[in-house]
């Protein structure tokens, strides 16, 4: 029991450091002046390369010291996620029929998306997004999904880190469920515990390198001019996407004013802020049960917030911008 207890506090305490670290680094990211953007994001990316191996660490030395039958169900479990997971990640956004463009494919669906298929290296956009975008938004969108194309190494370390995830999620979901089977009381709680910090720190560092690979796709399409086309397009689809339903879209025109909007998102992030959202994203949306692994599948995928919030993402196009200059 004690052993469980030491493991809790220094899982928790790692946990906090990183959360404080990232927060600090992140801010400098966006523009905090802190130190410089690159400088920011390389000790981010080490952060994030950290926080995902120290679980996967421990996990594998749970799995060593356990019974071969046991660790032959774990490793069955491990594996049925990844399978569940590219299986998925595969089927991709379902298009009726997909035709050609200009530099592009046209994927005929009612879903507001765009996307890059890594394998193709193709740039899907559906006929429902080009719809309710004009021409330099479209343009502009397609330049976040060549981003994705050009800063390769980030979606290398992506699947690194969206592995890691995978593997101490999966591990927290089969020995929840194990628990629930042959252990009780106090020391099942502490187990519990230990795993649920684990599952927090891989999802805060999944979390900070699908938000870094946006935000880095973000700045290729501003650094290309089009940063300005790339915000108002980004709070089209998120006034668009909470109506809840695509086919409303067709009946709803948002106009944005995006100096203006650049200009007013310079102040909007602060190490607090940037804290507390992290802190949400990552404990909230770690798996505790089997069940919450799949009822995140069930909403697309890996159950973490794939993209940065908004506000942040129009700071750093403000930046690129050159509001943040003025």
């Amino acid at each position: 029991m004690g052993g469980w207890v030491s493991a809790l506090v220094y899982s928790v305490v790692f946990y906090v450091v990183l959360l404080f670290a990232s927060s600090v680094y992140y801010y400098a990211y966006l523009g905090g002046r802190l130190v410089g953007r690159r400088a920011a994001l390389a000790a981010l990316l080490l952060l994030a390369l950290l926080g995902s191996l120290y679980p996967v660490y421990l996990v594998v030395r749970v799995l060593a010291g356990m019974p071969l039958l046991l660790q032959g169900v774990y490793l069955a479990v491990i594996l049925s996620v990844f399978a569940l997971h590219y299986s998925m990640q595969a089927g991709g956004a379902r298009c009726r029929r997909v035709w050609e463009a200009d530099g592009f494919h046209v994927c005929e669906s009612s879903v507001l998306n765009a996307w890059l298929d890594p394998r193709s290296g193709r740039v899907y956009v559906t006929t429902a997004l080009l719809g309710v975008l004009e021409g330099r938004e479209v343009r502009a969108v397609l330049l976040h999904e060549e981003g994705h194309r050009v800063a390769r190494l980030l979606a290398y370390l992506g699947g690194v880190l969206s592995s890691a995830w995978l593997v101490t999620a999966a591990f927290i979901a089969a020995t929840a469920y194990t628990l629930r089977v042959l252990a009780r009381g106090a020391v099942a709680v502490a187990v519990l515990l230990v795993l649920y910090m684990l599952g927090a720190v891989a999802t805060l560092s999944v979390t900070l390198g699908l938000w870094l690979a946006e935000h880095e796709a973000d700045l290729h399409a501003a650094r290309a001019g089009y940063g300005e086309a790339l915000a108002s397009a980004l709070v089209k689809l998120y006034a668009l996407a909470s109506l809840g339903d695509a086919r409303l879209a067709e009946t709803v025109r948002v106009e944005v004013d995006a100096g203006r909007l650049l200009e007013g998102a310079e102040g909007v992030a602060t190490p607090a802020g940037i804290a507390w959202r992290l802190l949400r994203a990552s404990l909230a949306t770690t798996p505790a049960t089997i069940l919450d692994l799949l009822r995140g599948y069930a909403r697309g995928g890996l159950s973490v917030e794939t993209h940065p919030p908004l506000p942040y993402r129009l700071r750093l196009l403000s930046r690129a911008s050159g509001y943040g200059q003025r």
